[in-house]
């Protein structure tokens, strides 16, 4: 890392670190970890300043990009299904009954059916395709249009 990049990253450190905290207390809801994951976040920027300083790129969407992905994989690391800003644990000792009660009432039973198969059941594209007499490209965009729909229902 050359001198200016070092000079560089300590500004977006000062500019930069006190939002993604809070951003990433927001979604990890324990500020230790919050802090942890934004201290990994401009260690890796240290190691790959060269992607970070990219010429017209964008560092912020950068830091950020980069924060979120290891947020995604603490997630993915606790066993954790994110469906918006709900987050669902889906561990061992998990009730499948608490993924029905979060999906707002809302959702028609197609979405609804869709989604539990992949939250809760864990069925992969193919499989679900499979099921329900469809291709694997249409069964994504369903997943993703009931995603979609659940989002809106739970927006106020």
């Amino acid at each position: 890392m050359t001198e200016l990049q070092s000079r560089l990253l300590a500004q977006l450190y000062q500019q930069y670190a006190g939002p993604m905290r809070h951003w990433a207390r927001q979604r990890l809801a324990d500020g230790f970890l919050a802090q942890d994951m934004v201290q990994e976040t401009f260690l890796l920027a240290c190691c790959k300043a060269g992607d970070l300083f990219y010429r017209g790129g964008n560092p912020a969407g950068w830091l950020y990009r980069t924060l979120q992905n290891l947020i995604w994989r603490e997630w993915n690391r606790q066993g954790c299904c994110v469906l918006d800003n709900c987050i669902i644990n889906l561990k061992e000792d998990w009730e499948p009954l608490n993924l029905m009660m979060a999906l707002p009432p809302g959702l028609r039973p197609a979405e609804r059916e869709i989604l539990l198969l992949r939250l809760e059941q864990r069925r992969p594209y193919g499989e679900i395709a499979a099921r329900l007499g469809i291709s694997r490209v249409t069964c994504r965009q369903r997943y993703s249009r009931a995603l979609r729909r659940c989002r809106q229902l739970l927006m106020p």
